[in-house]
């Protein structure tokens, strides 16, 4: 069943209803209230209500489409569609109303040209062909191919042409003249047009020869001055002189001999072979390891009389110091050679000094010579270190002792007299008196009781440096001193 039809039936139905039920009351009824809103394909429904509770309802019209301002088309005509969702409505079907319609092609003399129409309503368009004018242009300037001038068409593409007729050449110029060997050119012009040939002029072979000998390395020859050509005249071999010496052989390079062509001045190389004969200079020559004769020739490595060199004995060229190396200089006996070896840095000099505190302190000295700053040496238990003393060195050496024991302070390799001051240092403790030692007595024990560092400092009345090893041990096993 239509759905149109079930609502005025439905409200009809209510009204009556309603009435029956109430026929004793006059309704009273409220502004209503919308519960569906019209569309433009369906209806819309509003609610009364009494104040007894009774309701009504009453249609509202539908709305009128959307049909917005865009048009669908096809060749026939043009439409709106309803834009409302779920509508669908379409309007009927009009024919276009075309305009005048405008050239968008002009029409060519051999081209088609074309006319557009558009539908003053919806916008669609149509076409029309306007048919080619048969109407040529020609320029005024002359065109032409190799036969014939004439006046183009100026329309693109279009081969049309008039006035056309065949060249009138004038009696032509010479623009490349003709050589001994190759073709000129003669060009010839369109008196009409301007257009242009050419016609060889043939090869005149007459060729021109210089009075100048021109060669190779084989004969002699007068070629023709004309460029590019190669004829020549009066061809013969040279004819050489004896030669003459232009670079003397050496003993390891060969020389040159030249000769010279007595009709043309062309001239030949021949080698003359290396003498192998060397001439020793009498000056010694020498090197890191040798000294000899070189030869004296220049980039000849020849030499004879080859021996290692001659050391003498070497003198001092640089004093050593404490802050810098000495150098003695040594000289070849038979040569000029020279070599130098370099020679240690000298000790410090200077008064050890011990800064104590607590449970140690430093040893330490200010060098008299440089100003440097020399730490005694931090040694460990059971180690041997080397010492050089005496020629006006002393050293200093700091123990931590770390156990209680009695401590052995032993030499080796000593040759001389050492003096030995020591201090068990506990923070007041002065430095004990000398203790000698010598190549008999190389040993003294002392106690220490607090595990503290024991400092020595050494020297001699040598005056020749003494170098020997010292170290200080317990007779069990000693860990390192941190």
């Amino acid at each position: 069943m239509n759905k149109k039809l079930l609502l005025p039936l439905a409200l009809a139905m209510a009204l009556t209803f309603g009435s029956a039920a109430c026929n004793s009351h006059v309704h009273v009824w409220n502004e209503g209230e919308i519960i569906k809103q019209p569309t433009c394909y369906e209806e819309g429904v509003k609610e009364f209500t009494c104040e007894c509770g009774e309701k009504k309802t009453e249609a509202i019209a539908m709305t009128a489409h959307n049909l917005g301002d865009d048009y669908e088309s096809d060749d026939e005509g043009h439409w709106q569609v309803c834009l409302n969702e779920g509508c669908g409505y379409t309007t009927e079907k009009t024919g276009h109303s075309w305009n005048a319609g405008v050239e968008t092609l002009a029409a060519t003399c051999i081209d088609d040209g074309e006319k557009t129409f558009e539908c003053t309503v919806c916008g669609k368009t149509k076409t029309e062909t306007i048919t080619a004018t048969g109407a040529h242009v020609f320029s005024q300037e002359w065109s032409h191919d190799e036969d014939v001038h004439y006046h183009a068409c100026t329309t693109e593409g279009c081969t049309a042409r008039s006035d056309e007729h065949e060249h009138n050449w004038n009696a032509g110029v010479e623009t490349l003249a003709a050589t001994c060997y190759s073709d000129g050119v003669k060009t010839f012009e369109c008196t009409d047009c301007g257009e242009t040939k050419t016609e060889k002029i043939t090869a005149t072979g007459a060729h021109v020869f210089s009075q100048v000998w021109s060669h190779d390395e084989n004969v002699h020859y007068h070629a023709c001055t004309t460029e590019g050509c190669t004829a020549r005249s009066d061809e013969h071999e040279h004819n050489w002189n004896s030669g003459v010496e232009t670079l003397a052989a050496t003993c390891i390079d060969d020389g040159v001999k030249t000769f010279e062509c007595t009709d043309c001045g062309e001239t030949k190389t021949e080698a003359i072979k290396a003498t192998g004969q060397h001439t020793f200079s009498q000056e010694w020559s020498f090197d890191g390891q040798n000294h000899y004769h070189a030869c004296t020739t220049d980039g000849c490595t020849a030499r004879s009389d080859e021996h290692e060199h001659n050391w003498d004995g070497g003198r001092e060229t640089q004093a050593a110091s404490c802050s810098q190396n000495g150098e003695i200089t040594y000289e070849c006996t038979d040569c000029d050679a020279t070599k130098t070896e370099s020679t240690p840095k000298t000790a410090h000099v200077g008064e050890w000094i011990l800064d104590g505190s607590t449970w140690g302190g430093t040893l330490s000295r200010e060098c008299t010579v440089c100003q440097d700053t020399e730490d005694a040496t931090y040694a460990m238990n059971g180690t041997d270190y080397e010492v050089t003393v005496g020629g006006g060195q002393s050293a200093a050496i700091v123990y931590n002792a770390k156990i209680n024991s009695i401590f052995t302070f032993e030499v080796t390799g000593l040759t001389g007299e050492i003096n030995i001051k020591y201090v068990n240092y506990s923070g007041s403790e002065d430095l004990t008196d000398n203790v000698v030692l010598n190549a008999e007595k190389n040993q003294f024990q002392f106690n220490i009781i607090n595990r503290h560092l024991v400092y020595f400092i050494i020297t001699s009345e040598s005056e020749e440096p003494l170098t020997f090893k010292v170290k200080m041990w317990v007779p069990r096993a000693i860990g390192p001193n941190g």
